[in-house]
């Protein structure tokens, strides 16, 4: 069983230590900040994960820092949490916004930015079936062969 409270807990105390070593807007706030983050979309509270991911991005830009892996991984999270909240177009611009970044610094083959290829795929996909009418959640379920659950498309009324 994760222990989220805990996780939360403990990386609010490693932000207020880095508070203490580094002045506020210091760039190495950025990560303890993400980790909250991190368990804000853990724990379905996709706003919080995103204000909070939004405060970290910010520091990175105080920092003259807008162009590193870390900042593409946070732009990904801000992506998947806006992704998980059903808000597919801010996905779409933040999943695009990672993959530039993760393609200029790591290489078009890197893992990173073959995922973020696959989740924008994934949204063009949800977008294009909402833009024609049927969505996933109007589905009839069935079963094919192997089990797996597959679904005949209805149209919205």
């Amino acid at each position: 069983m994760k222990d989220f409270d805990g996780a939360l807990r403990y990386f609010k105390a490693s932000k207020e230590m880095y508070e203490q070593y580094y002045k506020y807007n210091h760039v190495s706030m950025a990560a303890p900040i993400a980790n909250i983050g991190n368990v804000y979309n853990a724990t379905g509270k996709y706003g919080l994960a995103i204000e909070t991911y939004q405060q970290a991005l910010e520091l990175f830009r105080q920092n003259g820092v807008e162009e590193s892996a870390e900042v593409a991984n946070i732009y990904a999270n801000v992506g998947t949490s806006y992704r998980l909240s059903e808000e597919y177009d801010n996905a779409v611009n933040y999943f695009a916004k990672a993959l530039a970044l993760f393609e200029k610094l790591l290489g078009p083959e890197s893992h990173y930015a073959i995922n973020c290829k696959k989740e924008l795929g994934e949204l063009e996909a949800i977008l294009a079936e909402e833009r024609s009418g049927f969505s996933r959640q109007t589905r009839l379920p069935l079963k094919n062969i192997a089990g797996k659950k597959k679904g005949i498309p209805v149209k919205k009324k």
